[in-house]
């Protein structure tokens, strides 16, 4: 069967293919959401993360953790769901989007943009206590913030556009960040008693007691940062060295946080620190063995989620797109299990189409690009840590191997617990393996 090759149907499937979340409120999306939960260890966030939140008669802080990628924010989104149906109001936001910085982010920058995002949803809630803040800080912060807002009118809209100004130059002038973080970070304790002030005027006015939900979302993508004198990562700086902060909050608190955190010399630390630790790991699509077999349930959940996609944008199946359904099972071998590097194969081998007008040469183009990036991001020592990996099934407690995590050269599996406990296991990411850098490492390793 030859795969399509015409550009308006190609163009739609390729848009298809981009690795948007999925939001359960709109229809189209619920049509294609594909619940993978057997293929991820049974993990199931609505129980992880939910139940505690449903149960529990005091504020509750988790955290939430994966590759980058991997679908945290579609299943956050349907907790938001699930809990808004249990008469929770929920408050979510992607943190990079508008707030922080991924690049160069700390606790202030989250306070604050916590702040600017309880603000923007919460309009009837009395904001005197965040006003009163602002105002006592308003001479060291006016010019910072670039804004006319006058204090005389102390209304809400002034005040949330005050915040919002001050979160918009936190992300674009670093100059400017690192001034305003002076001007805040001593001051951090009183803007947190004024912000609890207000959730708590919000659950005796809006929201039912106990009811209402914060979800901070994509602070997993923060580019660690090294203090070049403690040698400790701003993730340390802001899960760590501010968690009581971070759980202060008179509300149910969710924040995702850097998969390489969580199997840092610190994880015993987060999870004693945070009243919940979920992990969504990647849809295993091979074996926990040295052949790596293909893992078929895992296969036929990525076809069916394939399929769906295909069927919208263009009312095809997803083999009539390509033709051969090998070219769809090495497709999903090859991303790992990671469903944007997936999308990402996907988009690619789509762009190459009408170049080659063959499928393989289409997908061996996509692979190849997306193998380059990968191995552009591995240092040479690394290379030996990647051999053991793919031997062992299991990772090293150094700082080596979490970076090869966050950045997903490494990437982690789970499925049903054994009789041992032993679910867990993680892996080279496949599109790196076998390549001529991987295999001399292994040799040296197992000689």
């Amino acid at each position: 069967m030859p795969p399509i090759t015409d550009n308006q149907t190609l163009k739609k499937l390729y848009n298809a293919f981009d690795g948007f979340p999925l939001h359960p409120d709109n229809e189209r999306d619920r049509q294609l959401y594909v619940d993978c939960q057997k293929v991820r260890g049974d993990t199931n966030i609505l129980n992880d993360l939910g139940t505690h939140i449903e149960w529990s008669d005091e504020p509750t802080c988790q955290l939430y953790a994966g590759h980058r990628g991997a679908g945290k924010s579609t299943e956050l989104l349907r907790l938001k769901q699930h809990l808004e149906q249990q008469g929770f109001h929920v408050v979510y936001f992607a943190a990079d989007d508008g707030d922080i910085d991924p690049e160069d982010a700390r606790y202030t920058d989250i306070l604050l943009a916590c702040v600017r995002q309880l603000l923007k949803d919460l309009q009837q809630t009395n904001s005197k206590p965040l006003q009163k803040w602002l105002k006592e800080m308003w001479t060291g912060l006016k010019d910072l913030a670039q804004t006319e807002i006058d204090f005389d009118i102390q209304g809400d809209i002034e005040i949330s556009l005050a915040f919002t100004k001050l979160t918009a130059n936190l992300r674009g002038s670093p100059s400017v960040r690192q001034k305003i973080r002076e001007q805040v970070d001593p001051h951090t304790v009183g803007l947190l008693d004024a912000l609890n002030e207000f959730i708590q005027e919000a659950c005796h006015s809006e929201i039912e007691p106990n009811k209402l939900v914060l979800i901070v979302d994509n602070l997993d993508r923060i580019v660690p940062i090294y203090d070049a004198e403690t040698k400790r990562s701003n993730h340390e700086s802001i899960f760590l060295d501010r968690n009581e902060q971070l759980t202060a909050l008179q509300c149910h608190v969710i924040y995702t946080v850097p998969i390489s955190l969580v199997y840092s010399e610190h994880g015993t630390l987060l999870k004693d620190r945070y009243e919940g630790l979920g992990v969504l790991p990647m849809i295993s699509v091979h074996e926990r063995s040295p052949d790596r077999e293909p893992y078929q349930i895992g296969l036929d959940s990525f076809y069916e989620l394939l399929d769906k996609r295909a069927q919208f944008a263009a009312g095809c199946s997803i083999l009539e797109v390509f033709g051969d359904k090998a070219i769809i099972e090495k497709l999903c071998l090859k991303s790992g299990g990671h469903l944007r590097n997936l999308m990402q194969l996907l988009q690619g081998t789509l762009r190459y189409l009408p170049q080659f007008r063959d499928a393989k040469k289409a997908m061996a183009r996509s692979i190849m690009r997306m193998r380059e990036t990968y191995v552009s991001a591995i240092d040479h020592e690394d290379w030996e840590r990647l051999a053991k990996v793919s031997l062992a099934f299991e990772i090293e407690n150094n700082q080596g191997y979490r970076d090869l995590l966050f950045n997903r050269s490494i990437l982690e599996y789970q499925l049903t617990t054994d009789d041992n406990g032993n679910s867990k296991w993680q892996d080279v990411h496949p599109v790196i393996l076998k390549i001529e850098q991987f295999e001399r490492a292994l040799q040296q390793v197992t000689s």
